[in-house]
């Protein structure tokens, strides 16, 4: 006898416990690796222009500093990385969320019923069914995963714009602002996951 004899008809299997042993992929690691990797990249580069802009003002070239960073392949390395950083912060937390179901749903079910749903609702509807909590809408890690997700969609679905110029140009955006909030974002969003399942503390720890 198995458990699958002892199942009701139609239906596929139990949830598996939260200390069910077993192998699954896990690029949630990697992506939130390259993450932090490219995080520090990215400081780092925008540290250095700041020196150079600093000894650029010092020298009395305020226009020359002004420059620095801005008509170069430098900016757009900067900006790259900046992009970089919360794609692969939003691709940790996709994959920590699927493995989360795959590993108690197992994956057929997971295909079929929670894989193509928006990451917020998968989030949601993960944990309703796996740990029988119903999150209210504004729960902390519903309103950080939208945000996330909503830059991340900026990025990869970018849209063409008209631009009002007579209130002046658009300002640079702080892309090394971006980037750390995302990185805080995918921490904040992993440690929250942690605070519903066992299997997470596993799967994502510090």
């Amino acid at each position: 006898m198995t458990e699958r004899d002892f199942l009701p008809e139609g239906v596929e299997r139990r949830i598996r416990s939260s200390t069910t042993t077993g192998g699954w992929t896990t690029p949630h690691v990697q992506h939130r690796r390259a993450a932090k990797v490219l995080l520090g990249d990215l400081r780092s580069q925008y540290a250095s222009i700041l020196k150079r802009r600093r000894r650029e003002q010092l020298n009395g070239n305020e226009a020359a500093a002004s420059l620095l960073g801005r008509t170069d392949d430098s900016g757009l390395r900067r900006e790259a990385l900046a992009d970089a950083v919360v794609i692969l912060s939003a691709m940790t937390v996709e994959a920590a969320v699927n493995l989360y179901g795959v590993s108690l749903l197992g994956e057929r079910f997971h295909r079929r019923h929670l894989e193509r749903l928006g990451i917020v609702q998968k989030i949601a509807m993960t944990i309703a069914t796996v740990e029988h909590l119903a999150l209210k809408p504004d729960a902390e890690i519903l309103k950080i995963t939208g945000r996330l997700f909503d830059l991340r969609n900026q990025l990869v679905h970018p849209k063409a714009r008209e631009l009002d110029i007579s209130n002046g140009m658009p300002t640079e955006r702080d892309a090394v602002g971006m980037a750390t909030q995302a990185v805080k974002d995918m921490e904040r969003i992993l440690e929250l996951l942690r605070t519903y399942s066992w299997q997470m503390i596993t799967f994502t720890g510090p």
